[in-house]
């Protein structure tokens, strides 16, 4: 049997480290564009690095309570987090493919 959309994002979603992500977003449900909420790229600084270990965290936590992670397979994971915030963590090379989602942080990822 082939395991489904939400088996295979929780099994990507605990294998994740910082060191494995482009980068990540928390906002408020609704969009991810920015105008909700705040993009963070891994190593544009250390505290996009930290915020986006935290968003990490706080998108596995969601998901041992219950919540149902979703996923674009080689793009990104998201959580629609309990607290109203929608959580998504950035794959290697999404930036690339939709550098509009973070403007010129999508710059950073590609040096």
């Amino acid at each position: 049997m082939t395991p489904d959309m939400t088996t295979i994002a929780t099994a990507l979603l605990f294998d994740m480290t910082v060191e494995k992500l482009a980068g990540a977003y928390s906002g408020r449900q609704g969009c991810c564009c920015g105008c909700r909420g705040k993009h963070y790229t891994v190593g544009a600084s250390p505290n996009d690095d930290r915020q986006t270990k935290r968003i990490l965290l706080a998108m596995q936590t969601a998901v041992e309570n219950g919540a149902k992670p979703d996923c674009v397979p080689g793009d990104h994971i998201s959580v629609d987090a309990p607290n109203g915030r929608l959580l998504v963590a950035y794959l290697p090379g999404c930036f690339a493919r939709s550098p509009a989602i973070v403007g010129t942080a999508a710059a950073a990822v590609s040096k």
